[in-house]
């Protein structure tokens, strides 16, 4: 069952929760340059399809894609940072 509504509250969250993360990063670090990109249905999935647009990817520890986007990301000549959740950047 697809319940359109739940759906776009979840959406509409995690947004507002990623939102929130990078408001905390960026008073840290002004001069980062961060954009969030929508629309993709994984990091991999944006980084074939654009791989020069990124110059970091931050990445958990227990990433479910990490041996599909390993191969988009040694193409791409990003740099990868991992980390556990427990040590929050």
């Amino acid at each position: 069952m697809y319940d359109a509504s739940a759906v776009a509250e979840r959406d509409r969250l995690s947004q507002a929760q990623l939102e929130r993360r990078l408001a905390r990063a960026l008073k840290r670090c002004p001069d980062l340059d961060v954009q969030c990109v929508d629309g993709y249905d994984s990091a991999a999935e944006y980084l074939a399809a654009h791989p020069d647009s990124a110059q970091v990817v931050v990445l958990g520890a227990d990433n479910p894609e990490s041996a599909g986007l390993q191969t988009v990301l040694a193409g791409s000549g990003c740099a990868v940072l991992t980390c556990d959740r427990r040590h929050r950047l």
